[in-house]
C-alpha cells in the first residue's frame, strides 16, 4: 500500500512538472566573447579543455615533441566560422581568415610543427552564423612541449596495505587525514588508505596523488 501512494506521489509530480520556457539573454547579458572569458568546449588530445576549476575552455597541457596537438569541436546545431590565431612563432595560420563549417559537422584541427619551440598558445573563436549579429566565443589553448625522451614516474598507488611512492622516491610529503608529514628516502608507507602525497626524485621527476 505504501509503495502504491509513493508511485502515486512520484507519478503525479512527473505530471505536473512543465517545461521550462526558452527566453532569450540577447538583450540582457554580454556575451562570454566580449566578457574576455574562454568558455567554449573543446578536445584537446581526448581530453577536455579546462582549467584546474573544471571550467572549460582555457587550458594549459602538456604534449611530446615528437606528437601531434589535436583540436577537436563538437558538432553544432548551427553553422559557424571558426579563426584559429596560435603564437607566431609556431607558424600555423591555416585557420587565421576564418574557416566555414556546416551545421552537424564535427572539426578536428592537428599541428604538428612546432618550429623548435618550447611552447605555444592557440586562441580559437566561434562565430555562429544563426544570430545574425557578430557573437562569438572562444577558447584558449596553452601547450608545453616537452622532451619526448622524458619518462615520468610510476603513479603513487596503493597495494598489500602499502601506499607505494616508488622506488626513485628521494623526498616525500602526504597528509594523513591530519596533517601534512614528509619523509626522506621513504618509498612506502603503511596504510590502509591512498593519502594526497607528492613524491620527489633525486632528479626532481614527480609523482603525485589525490590533487
Amino acid at each position: 500500500m505504501k509503495f502504491l501512494i509513493l508511485m502515486t506521489l512520484v507519478i503525479f509530480a512527473a505530471c505536473s512538472c512543465k517545461p521550462i520556457k526558452y527566453q532569450s539573454d540577447e538583450f540582457t547579458f554580454i556575451s562570454s566573447g566580449m566578457a574576455n572569458t574562454p568558455e567554449y568546449p573543446v578536445h584537446i588530445n581526448g581530453e577536455w579543455c579546462k582549467n584546474i576549476k573544471g571550467e572549460l575552455g582555457g587550458c594549459y597541457l602538456r604534449v611530446k615533441r615528437d606528437k601531434p596537438t589535436i583540436i577537436k569541436l563538437l558538432p553544432q546545431e548551427y553553422a559557424f566560422t571558426l579563426t584559429i590565431k596560435c603564437s607566431a612563432k609556431i607558424k600555423f595560420t591555416a585557420y587565421e581568415n576564418g574557416v566555414d563549417f556546416p551545421k552537424d559537422t564535427p572539426v578536428t584541427v592537428t599541428i604538428t610543427d612546432y618550429q623548435a619551440q618550447n611552447s605555444f598558445i592557440c586562441l580559437g573563436r566561434i562565430y555562429p552564423q544563426d544570430r545574425g549579429e557578430p557573437i562569438s566565443a572562444f577558447f584558449e589553448v596553452r601547450m608545453r612541449i616537452k622532451d619526448p625522451n622524458y619518462s615520468p614516474r610510476e603513479a603513487i598507488h596503493n597495494t598489500g596495505g602499502y601506499q607505494i611512492f616508488g622506488k626513485y622516491s628521494l623526498y616525500s610529503t602526504w597528509h594523513d587525514g591530519k596533517e601534512w608529514k614528509s619523509g626522506k628516502k621513504k618509498t612506502a608507507i603503511k596504510t590502509k588508505t591512498q593519502y594526497p602525497a607528492v613524491s620527489e626524485s633525486h632528479n626532481m621527476r614527480f609523482n603525485y596523488v589525490g590533487f
